[in-house]
């Protein structure tokens, strides 16, 4: 059984091992490897990416997992990885539904990386 996207919106410290036990009980539970790389993330940032990028092979089109990887590659402790931030947040917007706050985010970091408007705008022009 999978964790229900309903009401499940885990924050608290004591959810880790809850989580934890749930991704033993069912590895093929996206979600909760999602929510466990939520609630590390502040504390433990190197594991809530791989907890993210398990969710993300788990479910290719999960766009939010996507865009948090995003945001993750963006401020790790060791310095950001702006070509997998851009990668990530180009997963997110080709994930249906489309977030707007996604495509803002990707041509920040396109503008970052000094990506040219030409090869900026096809996203943009397709949604």
């Amino acid at each position: 059984m999978a964790i229900p996207r309903s009401y499940a919106v885990p924050f608290q410290p004591e959810a880790i091992e809850v989580l934890r036990q749930a991704t033993r009980a069912n590895p093929r539970d996206a979600r909760a490897h999602y929510y466990l790389g939520n609630v590390l993330y502040d504390s433990q940032p190197a594991e809530a990416i791989r907890q993210w990028e398990g969710s993300a092979a788990l479910v290719p089109g999960f766009a939010i997992c996507h865009r948090n990887l995003a945001v993750a590659c963006m401020h790790l402790p060791f310095g950001s990885d702006l070509a997998k931030a851009i990668g990530s947040l180009e997963r997110a917007v080709a994930a249906k539904p489309a977030y707007p706050l996604h495509f803002a985010e990707l041509d920040e970091l396109y503008e970052l990386a000094g990506t040219p408007h030409w090869k900026r705008l096809p996203p943009f022009e397709k949604n």
